[in-house]
């Protein structure tokens, strides 16, 4: 309510100032003519001839939102206005009276506003998800005859959005979309075609469509090429050059992804000579308006080479220090964890240790677990009991539950059964599933080391129920077996006192 309040706001601001200045010197055909500029879809095929289209990357709200309230307020504006004081809304932030005021257009019948509704709808932007009403949208945008729309649909189709999978359907609607120029059904046409995605794998196609949709100046298709010449995948041969170009194209057309991989290129042991001075600038540019774990995201990208990025540790590096220089423990365990598997990032051997240190310090008791479990998992069960013992020390269930299956099985420790059962039922207490699971274990099969545990299948159901509740689905065959064999032997000492009798 307080964002549809916001439009209204907006609206009672712009009166007066039209009618100081573009009221008294015009009337509504300028007005309207002037949202027109301000918002016009390069998409919206009823948008008049004359007007230059706004991608909505570029949309000056603060100027569109004046401009279209006023235009609105005439009286006499067409549904195409309702449509671009939308558009406003939404580049402003204003999702939900984004939402009306595309939905006003939408009822009237003007495609681009039935297709806004579905991108809302499709993302929860603003409104509740809802893949199911963002097809159905889509799908009367098109018949409507939003061509960009034919992308969304294939989009949904490859996607499993409110529909079932149907790559056939998918690439229909995509061919279609291309076939009229849409950008994003060209470039999606070069995902799928290199990526063997629903089609079979073919570089030089894909290429093609991603060559096409590039010369449309779409971001991704740029981003993708980018990549591919930074790379050297998909067919093409490594160009340094052609692929900063490329990258800087996407930076002009709003691309933060492509502003990172230009940090990349100028660290060291890449294409471009290296430049600490420009990859600290085109990283710090990435990474303005994201939140921690968004940065992370793209130093996962980095790391492990995801969506066509190439891996590299130090865009990993340069983007985790980013991450915990915004606050939270998240950024420093990244750090942490990756200066171990990458000593040559930090020449202190101590480095490792002091980045987990500041992540648990934040005070998230679970990245004692965390970091617990990495060492783990590279071996050093001294380390991992270390910070599973803190952990436990600050009662964080998962590092009491590591700590009891270290006792129990005698990990890094003799085994003392008496402590794990402890421990146990110390995690249990605070609501530790698989805790709960272990002690119901003991109660169904006994325990030759504890004599609290003997075979109970009273108390080794009551436990097994809680472990369901908790959410242990290996728990259940266990809830279903007893119970029929509790079951079973009441029914029969019933049938034995009846036969006495």
């Amino acid at each position: 309510m307080r964002q549809y309040l916001s439009g209204l706001v907006a609206l009672c601001v712009a009166l007066p100032l039209a009618h100081g200045s573009a009221l008294a010197a015009g009337n509504a055909a300028e007005l309207i003519a002037q949202c027109d500029v301000l918002t016009g879809s390069p998409y919206d095929e009823l948008l008049p001839e004359d007007f230059s289209p706004v991608p909505f990357a570029f949309i000056d709200a603060d100027a569109a939102n004046l401009a279209c309230a006023a235009a609105a307020a005439t009286g006499e504006a067409p549904l195409r206005t309702q449509y671009g004081w939308g558009r406003a809304l939404d580049a402003a932030g204003d999702f939900v009276g984004a939402y009306n005021a595309y939905r006003i257009a939408a009822d009237g019948g003007y495609p681009m506003a039935m297709r806004a509704l579905g991108v809302l709808l499709a993302e929860g932007t603003g409104v509740a998800e809802a893949d199911a009403a963002a097809f159905d949208w889509f799908q009367r945008a098109a018949a409507a005859g939003s061509v960009v729309a034919l992308s969304d649909l294939g989009y949904a189709y490859a996607n499993g959005e409110g529909v079932e999978v149907d790559d056939a359907v998918a690439l229909d609607y995509f061919e279609r979309a291309a076939a009229a120029g849409i950008d994003s059904a060209l470039t999606y046409l070069g995902y799928m075609y290199t990526g063997g995605i629903g089609v079979g794998r073919d570089d030089a196609k894909g290429v093609a469509y991603y060559e096409a949709a590039a010369d449309l100046e779409d971001a991704e298709a740029l981003l993708a090429l980018g990549l591919m010449h930074y790379s050297g995948t998909s067919g093409l041969a490594v160009d340094s050059d052609l692929a900063r170009s490329l990258l800087q194209r996407a930076v002009d057309q709003g691309s933060t992804d492509a502003m990172e991989v230009l940090g990349a290129m100028y660290l060291p042991s890449r294409g471009l000579e290296p430049d600490a001075d420009l990859a600290a600038f085109w990283f710090d540019r990435a990474v303005e308006g994201r939140d921690a774990y968004q940065i992370i995201e793209s130093g996962n990208r980095f790391e492990y080479a995801n969506a066509g990025y190439p891996r590299d540790e130090y865009a990993a590096a340069e983007l985790y220090r980013r991450a915990a220089a915004l606050g939270g423990g998240e950024g420093y365990y990244q750090l942490g964890r990756m200066l171990y598997d990458y000593p040559q990032l930090d020449p202190d051997p101590f480095a490792s240790e002091g980045y987990f240190e500041r992540a648990f310090q934040f005070g998230d008791l679970s990245y004692a677990y965390q970091v617990g479990t990495f060492y783990e998992t590279v071996g050093l069960r001294d380390e991992a009991l270390r910070w599973y013992e803190r952990g436990a020390g600050a009662g964080d269930v998962g590092a009491i539950l590591r700590l009891a299956l270290s006792y129990h099985f005698g990990l890094a420790v003799d085994a003392q059964p008496a402590k794990a059962a402890g421990l146990y039922e110390q995690a249990a207490v605070l609501g530790g599933g698989e805790a709960m699971l272990h002690i119901a274990y003991d109660y169904y099969f006994g325990t030759d080391e504890l004599d609290d545990y003997e075979p109970d299948l009273e108390m080794a159901l009551s436990w097994f129920k809680r472990a369901e509740a908790a959410g242990q689905t290996d728990a259940v065959r266990y809830v279903e077996v007893i119970s029929s064999a509790l079951y079973g032997f009441t029914e029969q000492r019933r049938a034995d006192k009846t036969q006495l009798n």
